[in-house]
């Protein structure tokens, strides 16, 4: 039986933070400066969950 993936596998991660870089890379005028910067503060969320999760996972034994 195949362990199932965890929620917040490196996968999901990676296409979260692709899908928005597409968004922000698109170079589409419809794009409000003030949208942008939501995005750029919503990558870093990312990037921070990431690491709590990882954190949490270290401090459990259940990630090296």
């Amino acid at each position: 039986m195949t362990a199932r993936k965890h929620p917040f596998h490196w996968d999901t991660y990676n296409r979260l933070l692709d899908g928005l870089t597409r968004v922000m890379d698109s170079n589409d005028q419809r794009l409000r400066p003030e949208v942008r910067e939501k995005l750029t503060e919503a990558r870093g969320a990312i990037y921070q969950a990431w690491e709590v999760q990882a954190a949490l996972e270290r401090a459990k034994g259940q990630r090296t």
